[in-house]
Parts: structure tokens; C-alpha cells; sequence
């Protein structure tokens, strides 16, 4: 995934391997059998005021990263996006994964994301500290941003690059545990419902939106 920003003093761009992986297996009862895993960390972008975009894992309305991924290139080349290659009629109209795989693996394919499909953005006011975390529209960066600075283009492209483990250093060593205890003091407190932690940006993120790691 590449994400390209128009600034003030020109365009700006960050990418990241990611790697989505889906497996059928054997379904019981009304469950279909399908997994979803993913790995790989969220694009950033550093911007010339000095702040840092971060192009999540997952989407403002899909939590999970697998899940947003799963199927996000296909939906993107059928629907919502703008391929290097237009798909055959029988993959779209059927959503079959397995043979969209396939064939975007030969055709190397790219495609250019939709607005509509775009992942969720942050930033940090300090990015020493965790509670600073602020939501970006990624469709008006302006608003967060300033004047001129404009997602220009976020593309998906089939690559053979290994994935990257780079993230972690913008982020001070205690970073993540610090997010962490935040989160078990606040459920320390008890009924997550009533609290107002839990509806707060830092409350309702966690590190695996910024890092997805392979599970054993």
C-alpha cells in the first residue's frame, strides 16, 4: 500500500508490505470455515509541519484489519477503485475470492482506492505520548491538516517485497505499554459501557491497527 499527500511544498508519500491471508477450511455448523489473518504495519506519512501520518490497518467502520483486508483489493477493483486491469465479469459478479487471488497474482495488478474505501488515518499531537492520538478525515485533510495538504492517492499493488518492521521506531520504547495500561487501569474500573474512555479514540484503538504481527 502506498498513500501519496499533496502539501505545501509538494507531494509526500509513505508505504508498507502488508499481507493478507485467507484460508478455507471445514465448516461446522453455520460458521463457514473461512480465516482471515493479516500482517504488516500501518503506512505513515511524515509531513513538512512536522507531524506524521497514520494510514491504519483497518477502516473507520471495520475494526478488525483482517477482515478490512480480506477482500479490500477485490472490492476495490470490481466497485470501488480504479484497476491497472479490469477483472473478468465472472469474479466480480461472483465475489470469488480464490480466482481473484489468482488472477491479480498473474496480472500483477494495481488499483487505486476509492474514497470511499479508504482506511482510517491518524495523527499524534506529541508523539511521546499515546492519549495525544487525534482522528484525521482522510477526504479532508485540510480541516486537521492546514491549507494545501490533501490525501492524493492510496494504491494497492501486488509486490514480492518483503514485509517491513519499521514502525516502531517513531515511537518512544514505552509507548505501547504505556497505551496498554491505560486500557487495564480503565477496565480495572469496571462496566466499560458507562465509561467514557471506552468511546474515545485512544479507547477504541490498540496497537494491532498500527501493527499486525503473524500469530503462532
Amino acid at each position: 500500500m502506498t498513500v501519496t499527500v499533496d502539501t505545501p511544498d509538494g507531494t509526500r508519500s509513505g508505504s508498507s508490505v502488508l499481507e493478507s491471508t485467507i484460508t478455507a477450511g471445514t465448516r461446522f455448523g453455520d460458521a463457514s470455515g473461512i480465516r482471515y489473518r493479516m500482517e504488516g504495519e500501518a503506512v505513515t506519512v511524515p509531513l513538512p509541519n512536522g507531524k506524521v501520518l497514520f494510514v491504519l490497518l483497518r477502516s473507520q467502520d471495520i475494526g478488525d484489519p483482517a477482515s478490512y483486508h480480506a477482500n479490500l483489493m477485490q472490492v476495490a477493483a470490481c466497485r470501488n477503485g480504479h484497476p491497472s486491469e479490469t477483472p473478468p465479469p465472472s469474479i466480480c459478479e461472483g465475489g470469488n475470492w480464490q480466482e481473484f487471488r489468482n488472477w491479480a497474482r498473474n496480472e500483477q495488478l494495481s488499483v487505486e482506492l476509492d474514497h470511499s474505501i479508504y482506511p482510517m488515518v491518524v495523527t499524534f499531537g506529541d508523539i511521546e505520548n499515546p492519549s495525544t492520538v487525534e482522528s484525521v478525515n482522510p477526504n479532508n485533510l485540510e480541516a486537521e491538516m492546514g491549507y494545501d495538504y490533501r490525501i492524493k492517492i492510496i494504491d494497492l499493488q501486488i509486490t514480492k517485497n518483503p514485509l517491513q518492521h519499521s514502525i516502531n521506531r517513531l515511537f518512544p520504547n514505552r509507548f505501547w505499554k504505556t497505551w496498554a495500561g491505560e486500557n487495564r487501569k480503565n477496565i480495572a474500573q469496571g462496566d466499560a459501557m458507562k465509561n467514557p474512555y471506552f468511546k474515545s479514540l485512544m479507547g477504541t484503538l490498540n496497537r494491532g491497527d498500527f501493527i499486525s504481527e503473524k500469530r503462532q
